[in-house]
């Protein structure tokens, strides 16, 4: 319950149409600040002391965004499974002279079979708990983290599964993606929107893009590529790029728990002085010393980040403006053998003569013993979002941050780095 809420229902009153506006105002701009930290890259999630998960229902929610379906037996097996295995790390090699010493996790943490239960107890609010509830809730945070590390230390495998981490992607957005009757376009659902400048999915990377990539990066591993995928929010103001940091976590397009911190590029708003800059005009607006529209125009007055080639990247141009941060979505394929048939069958209409009996052979064989087994690939794959204000994308089109001008400094620098030994030949 906000501050609007709890007065009003102490004094018994009865909201008029502008006290209603005044507080969907104020709940539009309260955010949830230690995810907007990760999600800026100013904290790692698995430096959170508490989530905000509340009850199983959201719990769930949070864990489907995370990429398992806690009604999924099989899903359900598997994060009971990382959740032992947390637990058994933690005796072994984190404090195993205190677990003999009977320092361990209570029993409601420790037999807990249920990821969405652990969850719910690491949102637990410390201050307000007694000390067995505030031991519980420290617990669960610390095996989270380690469940966190555990999840994510297998390997990628990028290229194979890039389609179906698009379709993914896809399937999360388009649903919050929508037009009015005025071609307007919109983020979030119908109760709960940000009017934006633009959306544009990433187009997929071409063989040649991504070989140069490969060649100007100091660390030449494909391992490296984090945006095969992703997807660039355009909005119409400064400010308005916090509501879609929100709506993010609001609409669970992102689970920000499988954000790389150190991946997180931000040279466009500076997040602390907005976050002291909304409060002041939000405490306004509870006191009536400020209006509606004076809010709306008020909230846009913040200051871009003064900070010079603060992407990281050597050739992206100082003009270049925007917050960019790098996520992990987990994709599951089904390989089906009768793909393989299929194409084997195509493969043989146009085939040499001498190599028909062969592949006849083949096809018979899988006919007869491979049909309906299918194999099951799962895996994190890496995608990246851009948000930045109609300004900004500007830029990338008619100033210094142009495209153009990046992909001329990135062929320079493959060149030199490949070819550098021959042109010094060269000019000897």
């Amino acid at each position: 319950m906000n501050r609007y809420d709890a007065a009003n229902a102490r004094e018994g009153h009865t909201m008029n149409s502008t006290q209603e506006e005044k507080i969907a105002l104020f709940r539009k701009w309260s955010f949830p600040w230690p995810i907007i930290q990760v999600l800026t890259g100013k904290a790692s999630a698995i430096d959170m002391k508490k989530l905000s998960v509340e009850g199983l229902e959201d719990a769930e929610k949070f864990i489907l965004a995370y990429g398992f379906d806690a009604q999924n037996q099989k899903d359900q097996r598997l994060i009971h499974a990382i959740l032992i295995e947390a637990i058994f790390f933690i005796q072994k090699y984190l404090m195993p002279t205190e677990w003999k010493q009977g320092i361990c996790p209570p029993k409601e943490i420790l037999l807990c079979q249920d990821g969405r239960e652990l969850l719910v107890w690491a949102s637990k609010n410390r201050k307000k708990e007694n000390t067995h509830t505030q031991f519980c809730q420290i617990w669960a945070c610390a095996i989270l983290r380690v469940m966190h590390t555990i999840v994510h230390i297998d390997g990628l495998q990028r290229m194979s599964i890039l389609q179906s981490a698009h379709e993914k992607l896809h399937a999360r957005f388009d649903p919050y993606l929508w037009k009015d009757e005025n071609n307007r376009l919109f983020l979030g659902s119908r109760t709960e929107y940000l009017e934006i400048e633009g959306f544009r999915w990433k187009s997929a990377k071409s063989r040649e893009s991504i070989i140069l990539k490969l060649l100007h990066k100091p660390a030449n591993v494909a391992e490296t590529i984090y945006d095969l995928t992703g997807l660039r929010i355009v909005t119409k103001r400064v400010s308005d790029v916090m509501i879609v940091l929100k709506y993010l976590r609001t609409f669970n397009l992102v689970s920000f728990a499988s954000v790389n911190p150190a991946r997180v590029r931000n040279n466009l708003i500076d997040v602390d002085l907005f976050h002291s800059h909304s409060d002041v005009l939000k405490q306004m607006l509870v006191e009536d010393k400020i209006d509606r529209e004076s809010f709306e125009t008020r909230i846009d007055q913040v200051e871009r980040v003064e900070l010079k080639n603060n992407t990281q990247n050597p050739y992206s141009s100082d003009s270049y403006r925007s917050l960019q941060l790098t996520g992990r979505l987990r994709v599951q394929r089904v390989d089906s053998f009768s793909r393989f048939l299929d194409r084997l069958t195509t493969i043989l209409a146009t085939c040499p003569s001498h190599l028909k009996p062969v592949l006849q052979g083949i096809l018979q064989y899988g006919r007869e013993h491979l049909v309906g087994r299918e194999k099951e690939q799962s895996a994190f794959f890496p995608y990246e979002i851009q948000v930045m204000d109609k300004e900004s994308a500007m830029q990338l089109v008619e100033g210094e941050a142009s495209h153009f001008r990046y992909k001329r400094a990135q062929l320079k620098a493959a060149r030199r780095r490949t070819l550098g030994d021959l042109f010094m030949r060269i000019k000897t």
